[in-house]
C-alpha cells in the first residue's frame, strides 16, 4: 500500500468530526440489524424447511389416497367415477399435474396445468385383488410456498424497519443528554494540561468510565514535570561544564567565522571574554599561523567525519606564536552537506617545547650507546679470543683421546677382517660399535663447547636408521644381561627405510637416554626404546626416487627404573646438573648428556621432554630427517641388518589362523609360504567376495585383505564384512590387514576409514608383516611370554647352503632374506610367476590396442607390479609402478608410454631369465612347455616373420593364413596368440602393429639379455 493510498484510507475512516452520540446511536442500529437480519434469516431458513416438508407430506398422502380410491374405478373403466374422485384435485391450486394409466401405460385420464417452479412428484401403482391395474402420478409446485414466504419476509422487514427508527431517535436524544457534559468537563481539564498545568492531583473525573483517562494524564504531568526539572539540571551542568572548561570549547561555520565560545578559548587566545573574540565577527583563518592548515583540516572532516590530534600554529590577540592540538568533528544537514564544525582546543605549547629538548637529549643519548657500542665490539673481540682459545685446548685434549680410540676401532676392522668364527665375531663387533659410539662421546665434550659458542653443525649424510639404533642397542647388551634387564626395540613399519641426516647425532642422544634407562633401572627391569612416524610429507617412492622429503620422527626410551620428582625434572636439561645430590652419589655421571642432548635435539628441528611418576620414567624427543629414495642398494643395507633383541615374532604366532585374500597366483604362493613356514594356518580366497563368504562360514584370527582385486576389492569386502558384524552383534570384530603396492599420501588413512586395522605394503618383507600381525594381534596373545632378551634368538641360516644362481632383473638373495625362504621354496614361487606372467605383456599390448577401460589395465598392471616386488624383480616392479603412474595422471597409456618405462625389457629379462632355473626344475614335468616363450630356431622365425609382414602389407587372405602356419611351426612368443586373433578379424593393420611391437621387443630382449647387470 502506498503512501498515497494510506493517506486517503485516513481520511475515509476519520472519525473526529462526527459526535459520540451519533457514532454510538449508528453503533447500535448497526448492531441491531445484524442481530435482526440473521434472526429474520434463521426464521425464514426454517419456515421454507417446515413448508418444504409440509408438501412433502402432502405429496405422499396424496399419491396414499388416489391409489385406493381409483382402483376399482380404473379397473373396470368408469370414468365419471374417476372424475369424481379427482374432482378435487382439479381445483387444489398446489396441483399441477394429476396423470392415470392403465395396466398397459396408456393414458386413462390427464389433468395438466402451466408451471414455471419446481415440483414435488409422486408415482404409485394400483392393484385389485393383487392384480395391476394401472398407475397414477401426481405433481405439487411450490409456487404457493415461495409466495407465503416472500409475504411473510416482507413483513418482518417492515417491523425491523420501524423498530430501528424508534430506537435510532430513543438513543439519540439520550446520548446527547447523558455524554455532553462529561464530554466537555474532559475538554476543559485536557485545556487545562495543554496550558502548561501538569498538576492533575486535584481533578476528578466527571463520571467513572474517564476515571484512567485522568489518572493518565496525573502520571503524564508528573513525569513531564520530572524530565524537565532533569533537563534543566543538565542544562545547568553542561553550561557549567562549558563556562569552567580549561580546554577551549568552539563552534565556527563552514564561512569560516566563529558561532560560539567558552572563556576558556577567550584566554587561550588572549581574549577578555568569548563576546570580544567573536563580535565583531572575525574570520577563523585569521588565528591560524598557516590559512592551509585550516584547509587540510576540512579536507580530513568531509572525509572521516572527525579529526583527532590536530596540531597547527596559532596566533594570540597579541601576535604571538602558540601550538594547539585540536580535535573536532562535522555537523552535516539532511542532505549531508557539511554546514558546521565544532570540537576542542588544548594549548600544547609546553609540550612541544619539552619535545623539542627531549629529541636533544635523545640525539645525545645515541651518541653515547653508538660510543659504548665500539667498547663491547672490543670486549667481544678479547671475549671471542678467549672463546677461541677455550675451543683450540678442547680440541687438543679431544684429540689426544681420540688417537688411542682410533688405535683400537681400527684393530676392531682388521679383526672383523680376519674372523670368521660367530662368537669371536661377534664379540670384536661389540669392541668395534662400542669404540665408534665412545668415541662420539668424546666428541661430546667438544660439541658442548662448540655448541657454548654456536659453532657446531649438523652433518646432512644417507643413513639407515634401523642400523643406527641397532649399533646403540648392541652396545647396551651385556650391561642390560647383566642386570637382567628386558631391553626391546619398537618401529614404526611406515619409517623410509633410508634417512638423511646426522646419525652420530641419534645415537649420541639414544646413547645418553638408553645408557640413563639402564642406569636406573633395577634387576629383571623392562626398557622399550620406540621409533615411529610423527609427520609425514608422503610421495610414492616407486617411480620418483629424485624427490627428498621432510619426515619428523618421534622416539621414546620407557623404564620401569626409578621416577623422578616434579621438582627435579626442570632441572634435567641444564648442564652439570641432576636431580638431586644423593643420586649422584650413588649412580654417577657428570650431568652434561642430557643437556647436549637437548641441545642436538633443538638443532634437529624437534623437542625433548620427560614424563615420569614414582617408578618409571620416559623420555621423549622428535626430529626432523629427510627421506633418501636416491638409489636402491641403500634401501637393500637397510633390510640385511638383523636385530638381535627384537622378539621372535613367528614363534609367538604359531598356530594362528589367517585367512589370505589374494587373487594374484605368485603372491598368494609368497605370502603363504613365508606364513605357513612359521607355522601359521592359511586359508585362500581369491577375491573379496570369497573372503566375505569364507569369514561368515570359519573362523579366523585376522585377515590379510589385498586391496586390488576383481569381483569385489578390499575395500568393499572389508565394509561388506563390519556390515555383517554388526549385525552378529555376539561377534568382536575380526582384524583386517590391508596389502597394497601404493605407498601413496593417504593410503594409510583411506585403509582406517575403509574399516581396516593397519596395512603392510608390497613387496612383502617377513620383518613388517610380523611386526604387523603382533601389533595387531598382541592383545589376544598377551598370555605368550617373550623370550628374555639376553637369549640369542639367532638361527643357522641354511638358506644359502644350496648354490643360487645369479638371475638377471631377480635379486634372489635380498628376496630370500626378505621373505625369510629357502631355495627351494622360492623356485616353486617363481614357478608360479612365470605360468601367471608369461602371457601379461601381450595381453596388456591387446588391451592398449582395444581401448580397455583404464580399471582394467590399471588392475593388470597393478598386479604385475606387486608379483615382480615379491619375487626380488625390483625394476621390473618399478617400470610397472611408473606406468601405473602415468595411467592414473593421464587416465590412459599407449606403447610409447610402455617404451618410457622399460617395461617391456625388463619383463622379458625376468622372464627369459628364470626360464632355465624352471627347465632344469621341470624336465621329467609336462606342465612347463619350452615353446610357450621362446623361439625353437631363431633363423627359420625371423623368415617367417618377415614373410608373413610382406603378405600383411599385401592384403592378402589366403597367403597370410598359410604363412600364419608356417610361423607357428618354428618358434612360437606370448603375442603370437595376439597377431592370430587380428589376422582372423582380418583386422591387417592391428595385425601389422602386433608384429612390428613383437619383433622390436625380441630384438631389445635379446640386446639386454646380453648387456644388463645382476640387480
Amino acid at each position: 500500500m502506498t503512501v498515497k493510498q494510506k493517506f486517503r484510507f485516513k481520511k475515509i475512516a476519520d472519525f473526529s468530526n462526527i459526535p459520540i452520540s451519533t457514532s454510538l446511536t449508528v453503533s447500535l442500529i448497526l448492531t441491531i440489524m445484524i442481530v435482526s437480519t440473521i434472526a429474520v434469516g434463521i426464521y425464514y431458513y426454517h419456515a421454507s424447511k417446515k413448508a418444504k416438508t409440509l408438501l412433502k407430506t402432502t405429496a405422499d398422502d396424496y399419491i396414499e389416497v388416489l391409489a385406493k380410491t381409483l382402483n376399482e374405478p380404473v379397473w373396470s373403466i368408469d370414468l365419471e367415477a374417476v372424475k369424481n374422485v379427482v374432482s378435487f384435485f382439479e381445483t387444489n391450486k398446489r396441483v399441477v399435474l394429476l396423470e392415470i394409466k392403465d395396466s398397459r401405460g396408456a393414458e386413462f385420464f390427464r389433468i395438466d396445468k402451466h408451471n414455471n417452479w419446481p415440483v414435488e412428484t409422486r408415482k404409485s401403482e394400483m392393484y385389485r385383488k393383487d392384480t395391476l391395474v394401472g398407475t397414477v402420478k401426481i405433481e405439487l409446485t411450490y409456487k404457493y410456498y415461495y409466495d407465503s414466504t416472500r409475504e411473510l419476509l416482507g413483513a418482518s422487514i417492515l417491523t425491523l424497519i420501524t423498530v430501528l427508527l424508534s430506537i435510532a431517535m430513543a438513543t439519540g436524544q439520550l446520548l446527547r443528554i447523558f455524554l455532553r457534559k462529561p464530554l466537555a468537563r474532559i475538554t476543559e481539564i485536557i485545556n487545562v494540561f495543554a496550558r502548561g498545568n501538569y498538576d492533575m492531583s486535584g481533578i476528578r473525573a466527571p463520571c467513572i468510565e474517564f476515571v484512567p483517562f485522568v489518572t493518565v494524564l496525573e502520571k503524564m504531568g508528573a513525569k513531564i514535570q520530572a524530565n524537565m526539572d532533569e533537563l534543566t539540571s543538565a542544562e545547568e551542568k553542561y553550561r557549567s561544564i562549558y563556562e569552567n572548561s580549561i580546554e577551549g570549547i568552539f563552534k565556527s561555520n563552514i564561512d569560516g567565522y566563529l558561532l560560539d565560545a567558552n572563556p576558556a578559548l577567550a584566554r587561550i587566545f588572549g581574549y577578555d571574554s568569548p563576546e570580544e573574540m567573536i563580535r565583531p565577527p572575525k574570520p577563523v583563518s585569521d588565528l591560524y599561523e598557516d590559512p592551509l592548515q585550516r584547509a587540510n583540516m576540512l579536507q580530513e572532516i568531509n572525509k572521516n567525519q572527525i579529526v583527532k590530534g590536530f596540531d597547527v600554529n596559532a596566533v594570540k590577540k597579541d601576535g604571538s606564536s602558540i601550538w594547539l592540538a585540536i580535535k573536532a568533528r562535522g555537523i552535516k544537514n539532511e542532505e549531508g552537506k557539511l554546514t558546521a564544525i565544532e570540537g576542542f582546543v588544548e594549548d600544547i605549547t609546553e609540550r612541544k617545547a619539552a619535545e623539542k629538548e627531549l629529541s636533544g637529549y635523545r640525539d645525545h643519548l645515541e651518541q653515547l650507546v653508538e660510543e659504548r657500542t665500539q667498547e663491547l665490539k672490543i670486549a667481544m673481540k678479547a671475549a671471542d679470543a678467549a672463546a677461541k682459545a677455550k675451543s683450540e685446548f678442547l680440541a687438543n685434549m679431544s684429540h689426544e683421546i681420540r688417537t688411542p680410540m682410533n688405535g683400537v676401532i681400527t684393530a676392531a676392522d682388521l679383526a672383523l677382517e680376519e674372523t670368521a668364527i660367530d662368537n669371536m665375531r661377534h664379540y670384536i663387533e661389540i669392541i668395534h660399535n662400542s669404540g665408534i659410539s665412545l668415541m662420539g662421546i668424546i666428541n661430546g665434550i667438544l660439541d658442548f663447547s662448540k655448541i657454548e659458542a654456536g659453532q657446531l653443525e649438523l652433518e646432512t649424510r644417507p643413513f639407515s636408521l634401523k642400523q643406527t639404533i641397532n649399533q646403540v642397542m648392541d652396545m647396551f647388551k651385556d650391561r642390560a644381561l647383566e642386570k637382567k634387564i628386558d631391553i626391546s626395540l619398537e618401529m614404526d613399519s611406515n619409517i623410509p627405510n633410508a634417512l638423511i641426516g646426522d646419525a652420530l647425532r641419534i645415537q649420541q642422544v639414544l646413547n645418553n637416554l638408553i645408557g640413563n634407562a639402564i642406569k636406573f633401572t633395577r634387576y629383571c627391569g623392562k626398557i622399550l626404546v620406540c621409533a615411529s612416524l610423527f609427520g609425514h610429507a608422503g610421495e610414492d617412492q616407486s617411480d620418483t626416487p629424485e624427490i627428498s622429503e621432510i619426515i619428523e620422527l618421534l622416539f621414546f626410551v620407557r623404564d620401569t627404573g626409578v621416577g623422578i620428582k616434579k621438582n627435579q625434572i626442570k632441572k634435567l636439561f641444564k648442564p652439570f646438573s641432576q636431580g638431586d645430590a644423593s643420586m649422584t652419589r650413588k649412580y654417577g655421571g657428570s650431568g652434561l648428556g642430557l643437556c647436549i642432548s637437548k641441545r642436538l635435539v633443538d638443532m634437529m628441528g624437534g623437542q625433548i621432554w620427560v614424563e615420569s611418576g614414582t617408578i618409571g620414567t620416559t623420555f621423549y624427543f622428535t626430529a626432523r630427517f629427510e627421506k633418501d629414495s636416491s638409489h636402491i642398494k641403500s634401501r637393500s643395507e637397510v633390510e640385511n641388518t638383523t636385530d638381535f633383541f627384537i622378539p621372535r615374532f613367528d614363534e609367538k604366532l604359531k598356530g594362528i589362523k589367517v585367512l589370505l585374500a589374494e587373487d594374484n597366483l605368485v603372491n598368494q604362493e609368497v605370502a603363504s609360504a613365508v606364513l605357513r613356514k612359521s607355522g601359521i594356518e592359511v586359508t585362500l580366497a581369491d577375491n573379496g567376495k570369497q573372503a566375505l563368504r569364507k569369514v561368515i562360514d570359519m573362523k579366523f584370527d585376522i585377515v590379510l585383505m589385498d586391496v586390488q582385486m576383481p569381483e569385489m576389492n578390499g575395500y568393499e569386502a572389508t565394509a561388506a564384512i563390519r556390515e555383517y558384524e554388526k549385525k552378529a552383534d555376539e561377534l568382536l570384530p575380526i582384524p583386517i590387514i590391508a596389502m597394497t603396492a601404493h605407498v601413496m599420501k593417504g593410503d594409510r588413512e583411506k585403509c582406517i576409514k575403509a574399516g581396516m586395522d593397519d596395512y603392510v605394503t608390497k613387496p612383502i618383507k617377513k620383518t613388517d608383516l610380523f611386526n604387523t600381525l603382533w601389533r595387531i594381534l598382541k592383545p589376544k596373545l598377551k598370555s605368550v611370554n617373550m623370550e628374555p632378551p639376553g637369549v640369542e634368538n639367532k638361527v643357522i641360516d641354511n638358506k644359502f647352503e644350496t648354490a643360487i644362481p645369479v638371475l638377471k632383473g631377480v635379486n634372489v638373495k635380498r628376496a630370500l632374506e626378505q621373505l625369510d625362504l629357502d631355495w627351494e621354496t622360492f623356485k616353486t614361487i617363481l614357478k608360479s610367476f612365470y605360468k601367471t606372467n608369461k602371457d601379461s605383456m601381450s595381453v596388456i599390448l591387446s588391451d592398449i590396442l582395444n581401448a580397455q577401460t583404464q580399471e582394467n589395465l590399471a588392475l593388470k598392471i597393478h598386479s604385475l607390479k606387486g608379483s615382480a616386488g615379491n619375487i626380488g624383480a625390483y625394476q621390473l616392479q618399478k617400470s610397472a609402478g611408473k606406468l601405473e603412474k602415468i595411467l592414473r595422471k593421464n587416465g590412459r597409456i599407449d606403447a610409447d608410454d610402455i617404451s618410457a618405462s622399460g617395461l617391456e625389457e625388463h619383463f622379458y629379462l625376468v622372464l627369459n631369465s628364470i626360464k632355465p632355473v624352471l627347465l632344469e626344475e621341470n624336465k621329467n614335468n609336462h606342465d612347463f612347455e619350452e615353446k610357450n616363450d621362446e623361439q625353437q630356431n631363431p633363423e627359420k622365425f625371423n623368415e617367417a616373420l618377415q614373410n608373413i609382414a610382406e603378405t600383411l602389407k599385401a592384403l592378402d587372405p589366403v597367403q597370410t593364413e598359410a604363412k600364419l602356419k608356417i610361423l607357428k611351426q618354428y618358434g612360437q612368443a606370448p603375442w603370437i596368440e595376439s597377431l592370430e586373433d587380428a589376422i582372423y578379424d582380418y583386422d591387417y593393420e592391428k595385425a601389422g602393429m602386433i608384429l612390428e611391437n613383437g619383433r622390436n621387443k625380441m630384438q631389445k630382449t635379446s640386446e639386454v639379455f646380453k648387456t644388463s647387470e645382476v640387480y
